[in-house]
């Protein structure tokens, strides 16, 4: 089955949900010299950028009209930077920021939860997350400084204004005691620039919550379930994996005790590009790297 173009307006649900149990206790973390740990993080981004890479390769546009497009889109949007702002939307379980750089989520804290050494629980902080739309030709949405406003204290809008008329929309809103947070994505005069290629990239180095770093490792892997069917799959939870699925209802990144979950309210996504990969032993601050093309 081929996949149809990626319909930019829609809406997403991104689920942050705590589960049913949570070691609490005072425990140090094991030392790690200071060369290796400088290593680590430089192995790691090299990880991502690579995994990121590999994705979007066959992405890029080779038409001569297209990449005009796509090079004024770019010099009209990085001729106008904006200074970051940073938004946060909250509810009596969950706090969630949302920073103008990309218009997209940069911390998720389960409010009444804590790591195991009693410090605040994040599903994602300090860029361990990306959201992004590739737009083919180096124009990625997650680079891109986007307006924000707080229209009420359970909603922001972030919009992105790529001159010409074509806007990129995001709406997020949360509502009270609820782990969900609700994304409305919506698109003016970028249907040109919408190809079979263009989806939502959702990348992720998962967090570690828990003392034991192997254990919260094996148990940390992405799930998805098919449309209209009650069974999921997922990829390994002990080996780098990889797989192309088709129409799916969600993916979840599983963490040993907490799940960030993306579905698509308003439908299916008619084809994924997951990826799982596991961190050089010497990585102590994430447990996986998990990337959806989506």
């Amino acid at each position: 089955m081929n996949k149809k173009p990626f319909d930019i307006n829609t809406i997403i649900g991104f689920l942050l949900i705590g589960g049913i149990f949570l070691y609490f206790g005072y425990f140090g973390r094991e030392d790690v010299p200071a060369d290796a740990e400088k290593s680590s993080k430089s192995d790691s981004a090299q990880v991502v950028e690579e995994t990121r890479e590999e994705l979007v390769k066959d992405s890029l546009y080779e038409d001569a009209s297209e990449t005009a497009q796509f090079d004024s889109l770019n010099s009209e949007v990085v001729a106008a930077p904006i200074e970051e702002q940073q938004f946060t939307l909250e509810n009596e379980v969950l706090k969630v920021v949302i920073s103008s750089k990309g218009g997209q989520v940069v911390e998720a804290r389960l409010k009444n939860y804590q790591t195991y050494d009693s410090l605040p629980l994040y599903l994602i902080n300090n860029n361990s997350s990306r959201f992004n739309f590739d737009l083919g030709n180096g124009i990625n949405t997650a680079d891109m400084d986007f307006a924000g406003v707080k229209n009420s204290e359970n909603q922001v809008t972030m919009t992105l204004q790529a001159g010409g008329g074509k806007t990129l929309e995001y709406t997020y809103r949360v509502n009270p005691a609820n782990y969900m947070l609700e994304w409305d994505v919506r698109s003016s005069g970028l249907g040109s620039l919408v190809t079979d290629n263009t989806g939502l990239q959702w990348e992720m180095q998962t967090l570690r919550h828990e003392k034991n770093l192997d254990n919260e490792r094996a148990n940390t892997h992405l799930e998805y379930r098919f449309a209209g069917d009650e069974d999921y799959d997922d990829l390994s939870a002990t080996s780098d994996d990889s797989e192309t699925e088709e129409d799916l209802k969600w993916v979840a990144y599983t963490q040993q005790f907490f799940s960030s979950i993306l579905i698509n309210k308003s439908g299916d996504f008619d084809k994924a590009e997951l990826v799982s990969k596991i961190p050089l032993e010497t990585e102590q601050d994430y447990t996986k790297l998990l990337v959806s093309k989506v």
